[in-house]
């Protein structure tokens, strides 16, 4: 069964250009839109620790079906991107998302934004705190792995597991715990290459359309993997 999504935008600041939800994927048997990989590009908030980051994945899904908690996302979003504190709205969303998915804990793309969420809320925090919440999106992330399969949902998984630990070990590296950073870097680069590894694969199956946005977000996992390499090899 095929499912038509239309491409929408969000945020529209000069520090992230605005995030793109692919216009076509199939639907799984159990009902969840098997989306492409949500696509923002690298820049830096409240501290150097927060470079490479995502947005979250824009569908009509969320804005329809849980209009409170995606309001609150928005908002969180938005100030994100003029590099300003989220005023609560991440919290809010983590809040919101996570009593939705307590209430549906079989629907994984609800375990996705919930996961997200914590994400997000890194971006707010000091360091402790941000390692503290991605250490809790990776946990959500893995949870995610062991129950989507091989459908194209694992690559949101795959990304945000990745990204997570990528952020940790840049907190690590360059703020005090040299070989703790080393230890974050070389998990993250484990995980992005599994997220390249499935990319090749899926990639076959994309229109021309996607493929663009894709290959943008490979291309950015390419970068992140040599910035890796350049400092495993000190």
């Amino acid at each position: 069964m095929d499912d038509e999504v239309k491409e929408r935008r969000i945020g529209g600041s000069k520090g992230n250009k605005p995030i793109v939800f692919q216009r076509t994927r199939r639907l799984l048997v159990a009902g969840i839109l098997t989306a492409g990989i949500f696509f923002g590009t690298p820049y830096t908030l409240r501290g150097e620790y927060f470079k490479n980051t995502r947005g979250p994945p824009v569908t009509s899904y969320f804005e329809k079906n849980y209009p409170v908690g995606w309001r609150y996302l928005m908002r969180a979003e938005k100030l994100s991107n003029e590099k300003r504190l989220s005023e609560g709205n991440y919290q809010k969303a983590l809040k919101y998302f996570k009593k939705m998915y307590k209430n549906d804990p079989k629907n994984l793309k609800l375990l996705f934004i919930y996961a997200y969420c914590y994400y997000g809320r890194a971006r707010d925090g000091d360091i402790k705190a941000a390692k503290k919440d991605l250490l809790k999106a990776i946990k959500l992330s893995e949870k995610g792995l062991k129950q989507c399969g091989e459908s194209f949902l694992r690559s949101f998984f795959l990304d945000l597991k990745a990204l997570s630990l990528y952020h940790i070990g840049f907190m690590y590296y360059n703020y005090g715990e040299h070989n703790m950073g080393i230890r974050f870097y070389r998990k993250a680069k484990k995980w992005l290459e599994r997220f390249l590894e499935f990319y090749s694969e899926y990639k076959k199956e994309l229109n021309e359309f996607d493929q663009e946005y894709e290959t943008e977000i490979a291309s950015d996992v390419k970068n992140m993997l040599r910035k890796i390499d350049k400092i495993l090899k000190k």
